[in-house]
This record gives structure tokens, C-alpha cells and sequence, in this order.
């Protein structure tokens, strides 16, 4: 029988419902993104991400007074530099041949701190895998729903399949998003199911850099330090090479199907807009951008979500050189250096998290987000918090006759 609801089981039931805004935005695909009520852009998308922000904030702030919780250092030093950032932004407009209010910034800004102090304040209560093994069922629906559009309603372009009909790279950091939460689920059949429908929806996206981070999490959380690792590998290398040079004696062409599968439909190196380096070109343009937005505003940046554009609109495609664009040199190297510190920090805490970090910087490296909502980079930005330390199997065994409870009702206290 599922435990009655308590203020201190209501994280697992908010979190729960973690990726329903990103569901709404793609599920609704391009049509969703032109609806627009009272000045708020993407209004389907946007109002349920304000109102599992509210919620959350809400849940968190019951507990904190029941509980006496505070935010921690990371919280508060995070939130301190992006409101210095915004300050300084405000306090030099009329200083700027156009002074111009931006409404849009200050919703982000405020919605951002909003939703990253409620997580906060849960993280109190709760460890990152409490947190992914909430948020995972409706991950892994997402998943499965994504992988059947993908196979049977594809639009492609370029050789490329849309996501929903938005852009691929969108939809490849909503998948590895996915899969970091799924890295936390219990069941390991289920942990190999999301594995295999995100690989499988990242090449028809065909976002690279994604499928890297994705494979960064699996390796790391379920290779990396597990018991007789070792001996393992080297058995199942040893009989995949075995296998590999029987099937290369009967079949000799085998080794260049695989390798022209590998490289040309899977990376498309033979594509000239996907082939070699294409990762690295138009990138290397929004990054002149970058300096010269840090050249023109070094002490108070663009502003939040303000950066500049090149001649193709292509925005700044690297995290750490939007935060100095954007935030300036000193909030932004402030922000960047948390990241970093805050990925040493997420190791201490759980090995998983700490993998889970270093995927998400090789996002942050390529993706055209800094500071958002988006499932990444907020997974990231998460990730440097002080989480509760997972349970130990100890606790685990102690905790297993609540374990028949739904898995938004499991306490978050073990």
C-alpha cells in the first residue's frame, strides 16, 4: 500500500513531473512554438515551465520552514553572481546609445532562480538519485515516444531528421537529458532500454555531440569502478576478437561494410555538410562573436540570452563563451569556474553525478546554451549543488518494505 502523502514525500510527486514542459514543447513541435498569450512567447511551453517552477519553489519553501533548511554556498554564490550580472546590466543602460528595458531577460533571470532554488532547497532532502529515479518514468516515456516518431513520422533535411519538426541539436539535448536522469534508475533492463532508444533517436538526429555525452554516461556509470570490471572486459574482448576475426575469415568484406556504416551513416563523414570537422565549422564563427561581444561590453556583457548572432543567425555554440558574452569577464569566469568546481564536488558525492558533469561539459562545449531551462544545461547547473549523499545499501535493505510504493510516494528520508 503506498505511504499517505507528507510534506516530506511531496519532492518525489513534484519532481515527477520534471520533464512534462519539455513533453509539452515537442510533442506540440513547431506549431506550440507560435503561440503565443499576454507577451509570452512559446506560451504552452513557457506557462508549464513557470508551473512546475512555482510548484517546486512552493514544496521547497514548505519544507525549509518545517525543516529549518538553508541554501547552500554553491546556491547562494550562484545566484549572487547572475543577480550582480543583472544589476550591473541595469545600472549602465542609460549609459547605452539605446537604453531599451528587456522584459524577456528578466522573466528568464527571475524564472531561472526561482526553479534553481527550489532544487535547492529539495536537495536537503534528497540525493541526485532520488531525483533521477523520480523524474525517470516520464524520461523514459519521452524516450519511447520519440524513438516511434523517429521511426515512423521522420522529416528529414539534409539527411537529417527534425525533432518533432524542431531542430535536431534541440532534440539531442533533450535526449542526453533523459538519459542522465535514467542513469539513476534501479532496474537495469530498463536502464539498457533508455540507452538503446536514446542511441538510437541521436543518430537519426544526427547530434553528435550529444550521442558523445550519452555514451560518456553509460560508460562511466555502468562500467567504470564496477566489481571485477577487469576480468570482465578482457573475457569479452577476448571473445569479440575471436568472433571478429571468424567472421572476417568467411566474410572478408564485413570489416568494410562495418566501417563504411560507422563513418558514413552514422557520422556521415562522406556528407559535405555533417563530414569531418563540420563540428567545429560555423562553430568557430559564433565563437569571433563571443570575443567580440566580450571586447565591446568586458565589465557587464550582453545580458542574459542577449549575445550576438552572426550574419546567418547562428547563435554563440559554446557555454562557456556565452557566460563571459553574456554575464562579462568576471561574472562570467565566476560562473565557469563553479561549473568546474562544482564537477569535482559532484564526484565526491556520487560517481554517477560526477559522470553526468563531465558529459554535460562536453555539451556545454558545443551546444548554444549557458544559463537555461532547458533539460541541459539545468541538469548541469543542478549538478553543482550539495545533494543529500545517495543511500547506502544498508539503508537501502532497511527502507526495502517501502520500496512497493509508487515511485512518486517513495519518502525522500531512507
Amino acid at each position: 500500500m503506498p505511504k499517505a502523502f507528507t510534506w516530506d514525500n511531496s519532492p518525489w510527486i513534484v519532481l515527477f513531473f520534471f520533464f512534462t514542459p519539455y513533453m509539452v514543447h515537442v510533442f506540440l513541435g513547431p506549431q506550440g512554438e507560435l503561440i503565443t498569450v499576454a507577451g509570452l512567447m512559446q506560451f504552452p511551453y513557457r506557462a508549464t515551465q513557470i508551473l512546475f517552477g512555482l510548484v517546486l519553489l512552493g514544496c521547497a519553501l514548505v519544507l525549509m520552514r518545517k525543516h529549518n533548511l538553508k541554501l547552500s554556498g554553491p546556491a547562494m554564490f550562484i545566484s549572487a553572481m547572475l543577480l550582480g550580472a543583472y544589476l550591473t546590466q541595469l545600472a549602465t543602460l542609460v549609459l547605452r546609445p539605446d537604453p531599451k528595458f528587456n522584459v524577456e531577460v528578466f522573466q528568464l533571470t527571475v524564472q531561472f532562480l526561482i526553479s534553481f532554488i527550489g532544487f535547492d532547497l529539495m536537495a536537503r532532502r534528497m540525493s541526485f538519485e532520488d531525483f533521477g529515479r523520480a523524474a525517470s518514468p516520464l524520461a523514459l516515456f519521452f524516450l519511447i515516444a520519440s524513438a516511434i516518431h523517429l521511426q515512423f513520422f521522420p522529416i528529414k533535411i539534409w539527411d537529417r531528421s527534425l525533432f518533432w519538426g524542431l531542430h535536431p541539436n534541440y532534440g539531442g539535448e533533450l535526449l542526453a537529458g533523459a538519459v542522465m536522469l535514467i542513469a539513476f534508475m534501479k532496474t537495469p533492463s530498463l536502464r539498457w532500454l533508455g540507452y538503446a532508444l536514446a542511441i538510437f533517436c541521436l543518430i537519426q538526429v544526427q547530434a553528435r555531440g550529444a550521442l558523445l555525452a550519452v555514451l560518456v554516461v553509460i560508460g562511466g556509470v555502468e562500467m567504470w569502478g564496477q566489481r571485477g570490471l577487469g576480468p570482465r572486459l578482457i573475457a569479452i574482448g577476448a571473445a569479440g576478437a575471436v568472433a571478429a576475426c571468424l567472421l572476417l575469415l568467411f566474410s572478408p568484406q564485413t570489416l568494410d561494410r562495418a566501417t563504411d556504416f560507422v563513418a558514413n551513416k552514422i557520422f556521415m563523414a562522406n556528407n559535405p555538410l555533417r563530414g569531418m570537422g563540420s563540428g567545429f565549422v560555423g562553430r568557430d564563427e559564433t565563437w569571433a562573436v563571443a570575443l567580440q561581444d566580450m571586447t565591446a561590453t568586458p565589465l557587464t556583457g550582453r545580458g542574459m540570452q542577449q549575445s550576438g548572432k552572426t550574419l546567418l543567425g547562428l547563435p554563440i555554440h559554446n557555454g562557456y563563451l556565452k557566460n563571459f558574452a553574456e554575464f562579462g569577464l568576471i561574472f562570467g569566469l565566476a560562473l565557469n569556474m563553479m561549473l568546474v568546481v562544482g564537477t569535482i564536488w559532484a564526484f565526491r558525492q556520487d560517481r554517477r553525478l560526477g559522470f553526468v558533469m563531465l558529459a554535460c561539459h562536453i555539451e556545454y562545449f558545443f551546444a548554444p546554451r549557458n544559463v537555461n531551462l532547458s533539460a541541459f544545461p539545468l541538469l548541469m547547473w543542478l549538478g553543482v549543488l550539495p545533494w543529500k549523499a545517495p543511500a547506502t545499501a544498508a539503508e537501502s535493505a532497511k527502507a526495502k518494505p517501502a520500496a512497493t510504493a509508487h515511485p512518486a510516494m517513495r519518502p525522500a528520508t531512507r
